[in-house]
């Protein structure tokens, strides 16, 4: 039994570091990166619908920005939250 890519998602930059699905939207979805952005994703489209910069890009041949490295759901609150290699937690606000 093979498998069959139904959706291909690509937007990021670098390697895509967490995906996470929202518990109260069976499209919504969340990906952060080794870029250091995160995107948010309605799966009827292969477009993000917003992609948010962690932190300010650095000035042209400067350092690279830091990684995200995970992404989760916060439905009670309505946040996303986002961790990287700064070890910092970044909090965003959604409305689904």
């Amino acid at each position: 039994m093979g498998l069959a890519v139904k959706l291909r998602l690509a937007s990021h930059k670098n390697m895509v570091s967490g995906v996470r699905w929202s518990s109260t939207s069976s499209y919504a979805l969340a990906s952060c990166s080794y870029d250091g952005t995160l995107k948010f994703w309605d799966m009827r489209s292969s477009t993000p619908l917003y992609t948010v910069r962690a932190v300010e890009p650095p000035a042209t041949g400067g350092p690279l920005p830091p990684k995200l490295l995970a992404v989760d759901w916060d439905v009670e609150h309505g946040v996303v939250l986002a961790g990287g290699e700064e070890g910092k937690l970044r909090v965003f606000a959604v409305n689904e």
